[in-house]
């Protein structure tokens, strides 16, 4: 077990996303205007999915890359297994991330003599707030990269479903992807129902993550043939 978390780790491995989200959490921390413990939740709840986005789209899109996605294949390994541990290592380091960016928050806002102790909300709430939106986006990124075998696509629509919800941020609604800016006071039953969401998705994704990498072409190619049989 230890072997496969150590390999699956060294194939996720990217110093180019890491880098990039470390620096991008350090800035929000930063430089991003937050008077109040309250106002840096909101910011995080916003910004923090392009994280998401970045670090889970292409989890099993990189053995396509590394051209061993046909060979795990055939080779019948438990992919399935495969793509939990790969979404875990990267929830965690979601988690990590998000945990560092609070840290910096709250050390900063200590050294400028700004405390906040009597906050109506805890750094678990943070927490559990910036996790949900930035793995439900992620999820949704990573599922049709998955479906289509193309993360641009992913990419593209995911950048635009965070666009429609950041104009509608007061719009509440279950596929809200900022329920705490949209409903700060009953945020928990949204925030419940995205992680619904998110165990859904995942169930969808461990299945497409056993089909064959060609499965959804395959799919589109016999449905236009049986088409065109029946028009005939």
């Amino acid at each position: 077990m230890k072997s496969i978390i150590r390999y699956n780790l060294k194939l996720l491995f990217s110093p180019l996303k890491w880098l990039s989200s470390f620096i991008f959490i350090c800035l929000i921390s930063i430089f991003m205007y937050a008077p109040t413990y309250y106002d840096f939740t909101n910011i995080c709840e916003l910004y923090m999915p392009f994280i998401g986005i970045i670090l889970i789209t292409d989890i099993m899109l990189v053995d396509k890359h590394n051209n061993i996605s046909e060979i795990l294949y055939i080779s019948n390994s438990n992919l399935k297994k495969v793509f939990l541990i790969r979404y875990f290592i990267v929830g965690g380091l979601i988690a990590v991330f998000i945990l560092i960016a609070n840290s910096i928050f709250l050390v900063q806002g200590y050294f400028e003599g700004q405390y906040y102790l009597n906050e109506p909300i805890t750094s678990l709430e943070f927490l559990v707030i910036s996790v949900a939106s930035t793995l439900f986006l992620g999820t949704v990124s990573m599922t049709i990269g998955n479906f289509l075998s193309n993360q641009y696509v992913a990419y593209g629509f995911s950048l635009m479903y965070w666009l429609y919800w950041n104009i509608n941020c007061k719009k509440q609604s279950i596929f809200n992807l900022f329920p705490f800016i949209a409903k700060p006071t009953e945020y928990i039953y949204y925030i419940e129902i995205t992680f619904g969401v998110i165990a859904f998705l995942l169930l969808l994704n461990s299945i497409l993550a056993q089909k064959s990498p060609f499965f959804v072409i395959d799919r589109l190619l016999n449905n236009r043939l049986r088409i065109r049989i029946m028009r005939k």
